[in-house]
Formats: structure tokens, sequence, C-alpha cells
């Protein structure tokens, strides 16, 4: 945020100069929006525009004569569905598989024929192919997109690669000289591509300002900027020293990924060997409990602690992994005189409304709070069930990462303490 608002008052000094500062979802575009205008002066923020990428993707299409309805599961699940029924038998191959190839492979390689998949690169996936074998499946694949033009629909990644193929073939310039991209490890091969297409330069130019940590890619499969057109070998930087977490939760919390391997979202491994956090405080504190009304009476219990000891509840989360958890801690908390502020999807959060703040944890992302309360922590939540099943053991292990990612970004959203609580059978984490 602050290198935008630097930009804008010292580098991009023309009235019709402008910043594309974007993310990956919504909510985290609205909180940076709305701390952007906390620090920003009206002149400046005008030539700031903040929007995720999905909305700018579908602005921009929409803008120039885009026909196709851009989906993100609701319809094209049923045409999937239809698709795999040309699946052969015999292979052994489940759904599950059929999707991570699609999503993997021929999604991010942009493959379009069969004989581009024959010769598609397949690293990183846990199931061989042989060319038979990939003939055989194709199919499914011919299927589908066959049924997304007769529906008129793309997914997300046909429309930021129709929006970048529309760029090049007209050659289009944009107004932007700069852009930002925040929690770049969840954006996709096609949205980096897409990005240095808005913003085209050679490979000195800093026009591109990315930061990211792998540690918390919780959305998106591994990418290589360079193979996106986007080179930082040489001039990428580590943040080494952490400013908000104490040092007793920020080893905690690393714990969760012991023996996965981390990526510096170039394709070099990464480690937090050097890093270190500035503060120190007590290590988080783990309860379970027999049900789900002990639990919530001693999470109700210890807030009112912490407000007797004068912390601010404004200043306190509660987090769970869904939004039908969140509900039922809500309710739970109502009859216990607790009030509460629901952090919702698509809006910034109001640090003057009363309440203790509940979000799911992939809303809380991006946030910070001086305790936060990690509930439900389960057995068959987290990780949540149906991301582990999977015949692929790569796909298997990918989702486990995701899924320790999801408690790590959580309990570093703490400045000052965590509390992680279950009932029944606790996580294996």
């Amino acid at each position: 945020m602050h290198r935008a608002k630097w930009l804008a008052q010292n580098i991009l000094t023309q009235s019709d100069d402008r910043i594309l500062f974007t993310t990956f979802t919504r909510n985290l575009a609205a909180d940076i929006n709305d701390n952007l205008q906390k620090i920003c002066p009206k002149d400046v923020m005008r030539k700031i525009e903040v929007v995720n990428f999905d909305r700018w993707v579908n602005d921009f299409l929409k803008r120039n004569g885009y026909t196709y309805e851009i989906d993100y599961g609701r319809k094209t699940k049923a045409l999937w569905d239809k698709a795999l029924t040309m699946a052969p038998s015999g292979l052994g191959l489940d759904d599950s598989f059929y999707r991570e190839e699609w999503e993997r492979i021929i999604q991010q390689q942009s493959i379009t024929s069969l004989s581009e998949y024959t010769k598609a690169s397949r690293v990183g996936r846990g199931t061989r192919l042989s060319r038979k074998g990939r003939e055989s499946i194709w199919p499914v694949f011919e299927e589908y997109r066959i049924l997304l033009n007769e529906h008129n629909l793309r997914e997300a990644d046909d429309a930021i690669r129709d929006a970048r193929i529309l760029l090049e073939n007209k050659q289009m310039t944009l107004p932007y000289k700069a852009v930002i991209v925040d929690e770049s490890q969840d954006m996709s091969c096609q949205a980096f591509k897409l990005i240095r297409q808005i913003i085209p330069g050679d490979e000195i130019s800093d026009n591109i300002f990315i930061v990211g940590d792998a540690h918390q890619r919780i959305y998106r499969h591994k990418i290589v900027l360079s193979r996106c057109g986007i080179n930082v070998r040489g001039r990428s930087r580590k943040l080494r020293i952490n400013y908000r977490t104490t040092e007793e939760t920020r080893k905690w919390a690393l714990s969760l990924l012991k023996g996965i391997s981390i990526d510096d979202l170039d394709g070099e491994p990464d480690s937090q060997s050097d890093y270190r956090s500035l503060l120190h405080g007590v290590f988080p504190e783990i309860q379970n409990y027999n049900s789900f009304n002990e639990e919530v009476d001693f999470i109700a219990s210890f807030i009112g602690t912490l407000q007797t000891e004068g912390n601010d509840i404004r200043q306190m989360c509660m987090v769970a992994r869904t939004n039908d958890m969140l509900k039922q801690y809500e309710a739970a908390l109502a009859a216990r005189d607790v009030p509460t502020y629901l952090i919702r999807r698509s809006e910034a959060e109001d640090r003057s409304q009363p309440g203790l703040r509940l979000a799911t944890m992939h809303r809380v992302k991006g946030l910070e709070f001086d305790n936060i309360i990690i509930a439900g922590v389960n057995e068959g939540v987290i990780p949540f069930s149906l991301t582990l099943e999977s015949s692929d053991p790569v796909v298997i292990r990918d989702n486990d990462s995701k899924e320790r990612a999801l408690l790590y970004v959580a309990a570093t959203r703490s400045k000052k303490m965590v509390l992680i609580t279950s009932f029944g059978k606790p996580s294996l984490y």
C-alpha cells in the first residue's frame, strides 16, 4: 500500500497516470482499498485502482463486447459431470483426477487439441499417463469444451486467457503505468501472463511489484513467474523480519508446515530458517472439549477474561473453517450474550462496530487482530475431509499442504496470542 502511495506521489505525477492494485479475493481488495483511503490524499487515491483480479477481467471483457458468461462453478459443474461420462473404463482413474488434469495441465498450458496434450509436460502429476492413456481420456476434456461453447460459458482461466489474447491482437494500450499484486501466491499462471500483457515491459523495467508468501498458498497450485514472462531472478527480496506476530506464534504456525516443500514463487526452494519476529509472548493455547457446548462455554469465558484484563473485544477474532460452522458459533455465542460482528466476504471490516469479530479461515486472510480464536479444529474439519479424497497421491499432498496453510494463515493473524479449540476428536494437525 505504501508502494502504491509512493509511486503516485513521486513517480507517476501526470494526472492521467494510473496504478492497478490487484489481488485474488474480493474481500482483500475491499480491505486494501479501505486502508489506502486512510493513508492517501484524494488526488493520490484517484490514481490507484484497487480491484480483485477476476473483477478486473470481467469488466475489461464486458467493455470490449465479450459475449461469454464467466462462471465460477455454479453452471459449469453440471457440464463437467456430463463430460465425465466420456471417461474410459479400465484405467482406474477417479473423477477428481480428471478435474485436476484439467486445471493443472489443460488450463494452465492453454491446451486446445489432442496433439498439444500428447506433447504437454505433466511434471508434478502423481499418476503417469502414456500417449495412449492421454488419447483415451482426451474425449472428456474435448466434450467439456464443446459443452462450454454450446452454453456460452467460460471458466475464469478461459476468461483471463481471452483477455490477454484480446490485448495482444488489438495491440491495446491501457492507462496503467504500474501494477501492484498482493497475495501473489494465490494467482494463476494465466493471471500473471495477462498482467505482463496489461503492462508490457522488458526484463529490467520496474513497472510490476509483486508481494507473496508461498507459506500462505491456500487457493492455487505452484506457479513459476519466469514462465509467465515476469523475470524476478536477482531482483527479488525476502522480508525476513516479522513486525506483527510473536516469535512463539510464528514458530508454532511454521511447525504446521514441517516437511512441506515451500517455493519462492519462481521455482526455487524457500525456508524460514533466517526469519524472526521482533515481538515475544505466549505460545498458542490448545484446548479440546467433549462437546460443542462445552467448547463454546470456554470460549465465552475466555473472551470475558480478556475483556476484564482490558482487551478490546473488537481486537478479537474467532475463526472457523466454513461459513456453516461460523453460523453455529455465532448463534451459540449470542445465546451466551457475547456480541459479535460478522466480517463479510466482499466488504471491508469496520473496526468501529462493536462485537467479537467472526470470520472464515479464508476471509481472515490479510487482516490482523490482537487475539485470535480458532474454533472447531476437529478431525474431518481441518483438514476438510473432502479435500483429501483423491486417487492421486500428489493431489492429496498438495491439498493437505493447503489445509495446513489455512491454519497457518489463521494463526498468524494474531499480534498477541492464539487460542485453538476443538470438541470430540481434535484435528490430526
